[in-house]
């Protein structure tokens, strides 16, 4: 399921933010209601609406914390001010509803159920994520956000090469509902606040299979892509199956993974290992529709 792009016309949304214009959107559809909101709207809400959605995005920079500090000291500079304590709990709750659809559904999930089951209005979403990308996009940023705090943890364990990489894979799987890795599309691929994360959780699972390789606690033929990857397999949603069944067969196939890494009695691994870009895409991109590609 790929990321599909949300009429920016609804960027109207951010200048009609009353209940009225809410009930309005919601009883006419997308394609109606923008096209109202178009023909009304006039120059100095358009460049209102320009500002909003600039400020979100340096907001969003910020947050990601992976920009220099001349980067970070112009966002605090452009950035729109601190959320009111409603508002941010307003985006907490949209953010929480979007994983669980995700999850469940596919990152294809009308917009309207997400601030449905967020208990919000239509205008409350879009004034906080403009369009479907956007919102996409600061879900995987807060996933790889979590991957990466877990990642540096275990880095700071290589004196214990084996139990880091264990304790790695127990942290990450325990966070699960809130990954959406293998799910994500579209363009969040080549953004580069996603592929400054994704270096970054890299580098480190390298160097905590260095230590293991020195410590004769995992095989030669490991690399950090094959564990990246088992990740993001092990994260996989099973919405169909109770919680504690799924979170009993993601802590069985991590074990058993992790058992793999053995040098003990290891067979040769077949094929070769896929390269950073390959597994970059495919935890990016995973789930897209195969016409989209």
């Amino acid at each position: 399921m790929g990321v599909l792009p949300v009429d920016r016309m609804m960027l109207g949304l951010t200048t009609h933010n009353d209940t009225r214009e809410s009930e309005k959107f919601l009883r006419l559809g997308t394609g109606v209601y923008a096209r109202q909101v178009t023909a009304r709207r006039a120059p100095a809400d358009r460049a209102t609406a320009d500002r909003a959605t600039a400020g979100q995005a340096t907001a969003d920079r910020a947050t990601a914390g992976r920009v220099s500090a001349g980067q970070a000291a112009t966002g605090q500079a452009t950035a729109e001010p601190p959320l009111r304590a409603d508002a941010q709990r307003n985006r907490e709750r949209i953010l929480t509803a979007a994983r669980e659809l995700f999850r469940e559904q596919g990152t294809a999930v009308a917009l309207d159920d997400i601030a449905r089951r967020a208990g919000v209005g239509a205008g409350t979403l879009y004034r906080r994520f403009p369009d479907r990308d956007a919102l996409v996009r600061q879900v995987i940023i807060d996933g790889f956000e979590i991957c990466l705090a877990a990642v540096e943890t275990a880095h700071q364990e290589l004196a214990d090469p084996a139990g880091a990489l264990d304790r790695l894979f127990r942290r990450v799987i325990e966070q699960r509902e809130r990954l959406v890795l293998p799910l994500i599309g579209g363009p969040v691929v080549h953004d580069p606040r996603v592929q400054q994360l994704q270096h970054a959780i890299r580098d480190a699972v390298e160097d905590i299979l260095t230590a293991g390789r020195a410590a004769n606690a995992v095989r030669d033929d490991v690399t950090a892509e094959d564990l990246i990857t088992a990740a993001a397999m092990a994260c996989r949603p099973m919405p169909h199956l109770p919680g504690e069944v799924s979170a009993a067969l993601a802590a069985r196939h991590v074990a058993i993974y992790l058992h793999g890494l053995r040098p003990e009695g290891a067979l040769p691994l077949p094929a070769s290992a896929p390269t950073a870009k390959e597994v970059g895409r495919h935890v990016a991109m995973e789930g897209r529709n195969p016409k989209e590609s």
